[in-house]
């Protein structure tokens, strides 16, 4: 049976990781939410981060600075899916499995 786990995110404006990505434009970077998706399905998994590894991701849209976005996990060990979104909009999926 497949569990589920919610988290949400929002990356401030002064965070360092938006001093060289990209200037005038800032994004957070793809591979902030794919750790950040690996952590919370390891909590949820009750392992740790390295025993994960992605099998697939998607972005379709970026995540500006101080923008709210919600982290979906279906579990259903030893595979999580992911959904990353900015309210009703996708911003990137994947499938994470236990190594």
């Amino acid at each position: 049976m497949a569990e589920s786990a919610h988290a949400a995110l929002c990356v401030p404006r002064a965070h360092a990781i938006f001093a060289g990505h990209f200037p005038g434009m800032p994004l957070v970077p793809g591979v902030m939410l794919l750790e950040w998706a690996l952590h919370e399905a390891a909590r949820a998994l009750a392992i740790e981060p390295r025993e994960l590894r992605i099998r697939e991701s998607k972005f379709l849209a970026p995540l500006r600075p101080d923008e709210r976005a919600e982290l979906f996990l279906t579990i259903s060990s030893p595979r999580a899916s992911f959904r990353i979104c900015r309210g009703t909009e996708l911003l990137a999926s994947g499938v994470l499995d236990r190594t």
